[in-house]
């Protein structure tokens, strides 16, 4: 009768403590893919989002200065940015993406080249000191573009942002089931 009573426990143990892995395990690979798609692209667009307001101090900048090795060292920095821009970009889309995740992406790089395309000329007036034209080019096709960028890119952060909470209180769920 022992014997029978120490297999049943020690059953009953194996039996718990399985159940205990297997959500345990769970857990771990909510938490992994949380971090790796969903707060990495996070703080990408939050860089990137920085990375734009960089962009326009340095374009202001450039057209208050007359000095063309300022101006020289401006555009590089602003073409720096500009690179890292597109670096975050294509490392977002190395992450997996549902669909709306996908729309809001394909949104947000539109509108980043949009962005890119609109300061091309602004940089192009800066450096010929037309700072005037540059100034008023900027606040009709620059700024605009930077600010429908910088939404875009903090709804494709937001949306990451709910996936992430949803998936913490899923992986909380979880977790409360295997203490049970």
């Amino acid at each position: 009768k022992l014997g029978i009573l120490l297999m049943v426990a020690f059953v009953s143990i194996s039996i718990v403590g399985a159940i205990g892995f297997y959500y345990l395990k769970s857990t771990n690979d909510s938490l992994n893919i949380m971090y790796e798609e969903r707060l990495v692209p996070l703080e990408l667009m939050v860089e990137n989002r920085s990375y734009i307001n960089r962009i326009n101090g340095s374009l202001l900048e450039m057209m208050l200065t007359t000095d063309n090795s300022k101006n020289q060292q401006l555009k590089n920095m602003i073409n720096d940015r500009l690179g890292k821009l597109d670096k975050n970009v294509a490392e977002v889309e190395r992450h997996a993406l549902d669909a709306k995740g996908t729309e809001l992406y394909q949104k947000a790089k539109t509108s980043q080249q949009k962005y890119t395309d609109s300061i091309k000329a602004v940089i192009a007036l800066a450096e010929q000191n037309k700072n005037e034209d540059a100034f008023a080019l900027y606040n009709k096709s620059a700024s605009p573009a930077a600010d429908a960028c910088t939404d875009d890119l903090r709804n494709l952060s937001t949306y990451y942002n709910d996936l992430s909470k949803k998936m913490n209180a899923d992986t909380t769920v979880e977790g409360d089931k295997a203490m049970q």
